[in-house]
């Protein structure tokens, strides 16, 4: 059985905080597969970094986690990725270098047998030679599995909506659809989805807010029987991106009463969550919040009724400036709409929206 992830993305940042939660998912899913007797090989489909010029420390946590695999006899693919490679500089360079019995790197296109499966290996490519790739697939003597890092036709991305079949990026059509490939893992895209034999992994934590409410996960594919359905679980280890609804057309009084717990803190643990806002209400309802407030929490808010609301709560605070002891105003201003722990914050938001006067 071969065990697949994709999208690592070591030495991600998240407004200037570092997410450490990537290497514990990556630890999470090389301890899964550590854990199962039938995982003989694992493939990690790309991006294994964030950037192509990788700090000294990320490079070495990666070493020591791939060690875990290592050390367990356990086969290891690691493909190269648009994030890893650019022009002419390789992230994976170090582990070239490293005199590794059980872990290879994949920088160019490549048929290679696994746990008994033949399979293809199709790195990304700015550029597909695909009379090159249909000659390897077609050098393969058994039906076999294909592991790729590219943009697949059919696929749903967000903000770029369903991608078109053979664009320049995307892994050709004829190679998807050839006989010798019975099914295709394909990294790049970051949201988990099936389409036709393409199962694109997606990345084991949510990158930003456009994975709200994404689940993450390993998969499990047999290679003994390549027909059957894989096995995916879901990697628990990382950040949550969460959407908050606060729907005070519907229900004003439990709306306010969330609106209240999530100022304080107490409403979500925000130490291991990312949160987005979503608001609903009407126009009389406009005073209900206070956009300040909002801001001081530093989450990204979304899906706001309308500007209308932000310019409501703008001007507020811009009313501050007609006293003569605006520090004064501000600290009250602030002590009325925020509980004690989002006061400093809040005070900040306001003297930014007092310098747009």
């Amino acid at each position: 059985m071969i065990a697949i992830i994709s999208d690592v993305h070591k030495g991600l940042y998240w407004k200037g905080r570092k997410r450490d939660d990537v290497l514990a998912a990556l630890h999470y899913a090389f301890e899964l597969s550590r854990a199962s007797a039938e995982v003989n090989a694992v493939v990690i489909t790309g991006d294994l970094f964030h950037s192509n010029a990788p700090t000294p420390a990320d490079v070495g946590e990666l070493i020591g986690a791939l060690y875990m695999l290592e050390s367990s006899g356990i086969d290891t693919y690691l493909l190269s990725g648009n994030h890893d490679v650019r022009r002419s500089n390789s992230a994976l360079y170090p582990f070239t270098q490293i005199l590794y019995e059980h872990i290879r790197i994949i920088e160019e296109p490549c048929v290679l047998e696994v746990d008994g499966a033949e399979c293809l290996f199709v790195p990304y490519q700015l550029k597909y030679d695909k009379d090159k790739l249909k000659t390897l697939a077609d050098s393969m003597c058994k039906r076999g599995l294909g592991f790729g890092h590219a943009m697949v036709a059919g696929s749903f991305v967000k903000g770029l909506g369903i991608l078109p079949k053979d664009q320049e990026l995307t892994l050709p059509a004829a190679l998807i659809d050839h006989p010798n490939i019975a099914r295709w893992y394909v990294g790049h895209i970051h949201e988990p989805q099936v389409i036709g034999k393409v199962i694109i992994p997606g990345s084991i934590v949510c990158s930003d807010v456009s994975e709200v409410d994404q689940e993450k996960y390993l998969w499990q594919q047999c290679t003994e029987n390549l027909d059957l359905v894989p096995e995916r679980i879901p990697i628990t280890a990382g950040w949550l991106f969460k959407r908050v609804d606060l729907d005070f057309a519907s229900d004003e009084e439990k709306a306010k009463a969330e609106y209240q717990a999530l100022l304080e803190g107490t409403l979500i643990d925000t130490s291991s969550h990312v949160l987005t806002i979503r608001i609903t209400m009407r126009p009389e309802q406009i005073s209900l919040i206070d956009y300040v407030a909002l801001k001081a929490l530093d989450f990204p808010i979304i899906d706001i009724p309308s500007p209308t609301v932000i310019r409501h709560h703008e001007q507020r605070v811009k009313e501050i400036t007609v006293t003569t002891n605006k520090e004064a105003a501000v600290t009250a201003f602030v002590q009325k709409v925020c509980p004690e722990v989002l006061r400093e914050r809040a005070a900040k938001v306001a003297a930014e929206i007092m310098q747009g006067v």
